[in-house]
C-alpha cells in the first residue's frame, strides 16, 4: 500500500501534468529546473544520461520548441520520502520548420526536499516509435 498522502499525490500530479509541461512549452528553463533536485539525472530518448542542472539546461536549450504537450500520470506510488510515477505524453515539437507529433512514455522518480516539497530526482523517457533521427542535433557525440 502506498504511503503517499492525497496532498503528496496532488502535488506530484501538478508537477508532472501541469508545471513540467508548461515549463517546456514556455521554454521556462529556470522554472523547469526549479522542479528538479540539484543532482537530477535526465535520460532522454536517443541520448546519453545528463547529470545535474547545468547539463540538463544545456540540453534543453538546444531542444526544439515544444508547441504543445500533455503528460498524464498513469501510475504513482511511493513513500513519504520517495515516489515513482509512470506517465505517457503527447507533444507537438517544431523541428526545422515542421511540426511533428510525437508520443511516448516516461518514468520519473521524485524525492522530498529538506523543505518538504517534492523534487524530480530522475527522468527516463522514450518515444513510442523510433525517432528516426527526429532530433539529430541532440545526438550523443
Amino acid at each position: 500500500m502506498s504511503a503517499l498522502t492525497p496532498i503528496d499525490r496532488e502535488t506530484i500530479r501538478v508537477i508532472a501534468e501541469d508545471r513540467w509541461t508548461a515549463a517546456l512549452v514556455n521554454r521556462d528553463l529556470d522554472g523547469l529546473l526549479a522542479l528538479c533536485a540539484d543532482d537530477v539525472v535526465y535520460m532522454p530518448a536517443d541520448h546519453a544520461a545528463l547529470h545535474g542542472h547545468d547539463e540538463l539546461r544545456r540540453w534543453l536549450s538546444a531542444f526544439p520548441p515544444v508547441a504543445s504537450m500533455t503528460q498524464p500520470i498513469e501510475w504513482l506510488d511511493g513513500t513519504s520520502e520517495h515516489a515513482t510515477a509512470r506517465v505517457s505524453f503527447t507533444a507537438a515539437i517544431d523541428v526545422e520548420g515542421q511540426r511533428l507529433q510525437s508520443s511516448g512514455k516516461a518514468l520519473c522518480c521524485l524525492r522530498k526536499s529538506v523543505t518538504g516539497g517534492w523534487l524530480v530526482k530522475s527522468v527516463c523517457w522514450n518515444f513510442d516509435q523510433p525517432s528516426g533521427g527526429m532530433l539529430p542535433h541532440l545526438a550523443t557525440p
